[in-house]
């Protein structure tokens, strides 16, 4: 008698068929390719960015053919492209893999694109540095925290976005959601576009 209710769920739930997926928003074209970014190592050559001599764009074989979204303008939109009070001389030209620990998304980039990158993680979240790693152990390097492992998630969702619907063009990036909070105000599902998001 007690499974009575669990039986009669069962044959309810296996007699409802769901709707079919909506179709893609993106052209087709633009959907196809692999979800996540290769390592770095695997990303081929850079393809350089109009204007920018270190993009942070990696020609990953996508099976769409083109080449990757800019990585790294989604970050340093709100930020500047060259990092304030760091002057290091010739070694911010220098790939950031060859300065820094663990630079697994970004080691392609210049030292100095880089670290622009980094600092405007605090225009873009309002973040400082210790909310990703590990500051006050001056352990930078360290996957430690789980916000260090979403921010890598966050750029790749960002070129991601780019790439499949705008053709790699920058228009999404950290402060389109985030507003210089660090986390993203919600927002009601409705039909209506926030102002903000209307030109996009």
């Amino acid at each position: 008698m007690r499974w009575t209710p669990v039986l009669l769920l069962a044959v309810g739930c296996a007699a409802h068929t769901q709707p079919p997926p909506a179709p893609l928003s993106v052209p087709s074209e633009n959907a196809s390719g692999p979800a996540q970014l290769p390592p770095p190592e695997e990303g081929g050559p850079i393809v350089q960015d109009a204007g920018t001599a270190d993009a942070g764009t990696a020609d990953a074989g996508v099976a769409d053919g083109g080449a990757r979204a800019d990585l790294v303008s989604p970050i340093t939109a709100a930020g500047s492209e060259t990092p304030v009070g760091l002057d290091w001389g010739t070694k911010g030209d220098q790939k950031a893999s060859a300065i820094f620990k663990n630079a697994k998304l970004l080691g392609d980039l210049t030292g100095d694109r880089f670290m622009a990158a980094m600092q405007s993680m605090k225009a873009n979240l309002g973040v400082k540095c210790g909310f990703c790693h590990l500051a006050e152990q001056k352990d930078f390097a360290s996957d430690q925290k789980k916000e260090k492992l979403t921010a890598r998630r966050m750029i790749q969702m960002n070129e991601e976005i780019n790439r499949r619907t705008f053709q790699g063009e920058v228009r999404v990036t950290c402060w389109t959601c985030h507003r210089g909070e660090e986390e993203p105000k919600s927002r009601p599902f409705e039909k209506k576009i926030p102002e903000e998001l209307e030109n996009l």
